[in-house]
């Protein structure tokens, strides 16, 4: 589910281009700004039609920097471009990995080096208001992403290769000015369980 949620995040910023009513590359609008949404995150299993809340929550991100914040799973992805922490606030565990600028071979594991290579990994068609992203990989578990915005709201469907479909809306999408801000957590108390892989 994290990697179908960092997907989703991706393909948000490459929604909130047209979303920004702009030409602007991508690269150029999001990875040059400080790009922040609140989100609702939905899935449906293989052949139903019903969405389930997984989560909703903000997300933050600036060059190579990123914070997600899952409030219903109480979880929190966080990167300072050096260090990714994957957070469980609620079991008071967290795992910390390095950061690579590197294409990874799951491109899913990295949301800031996805929207920067969407190109590479994706086939983009459509025009105003809704394109579709198609793998340019067939082993990516990720069938097609189809984007669209409708007002003020930005809606994100993934349809996987085994049928499930996520669903990101997003609202009050800003771009902003860098501030250089940290995206590095808070120091971690005694009580906490850290994995520190790095």
């Amino acid at each position: 589910m994290k990697k179908g949620f960092i997907a989703a995040v991706a393909a948000a910023l490459i929604s909130a281009t047209s979303f920004a009513q702009t030409v602007v590359p991508l690269l150029d609008k999001a990875c040059d700004s400080r790009t922040s949404f609140t989100y609702k995150y939905e899935s449906a299993k293989p052949g139903e039609s019903t969405f389930n809340l997984l989560t909703n929550g903000s997300a933050t991100l600036e060059g190579r920097g990123y914070a997600v914040i899952a409030t219903e799973m109480k979880m929190e992805l966080r990167s300072d471009g050096s260090s990714v922490w994957t957070i469980d606030t609620a079991a008071k565990e967290a795992i910390i990995e390095p950061a690579s600028d590197a294409v990874p071979s799951d491109i899913f594991s990295n949301p800031v080096v996805l929207v920067r290579s969407y190109k590479e990994f994706f086939t983009v068609s459509g025009t105003g208001a809704r394109y579709t992203l198609t793998p340019k990989d067939s082993s990516l578990n990720v069938k097609s992403a189809v984007l669209s915005t409708v007002g003020d709201n930005a809606d994100i469907v993934l349809n996987m290769k085994d049928g499930s479909v996520y669903r990101l809306t997003l609202s009050g999408i800003t771009f902003s000015n860098p501030t250089a801000a940290s995206f590095a957590p808070a120091a971690f108390t005694r009580d906490w369980i850290v994995t520190d892989l790095r």
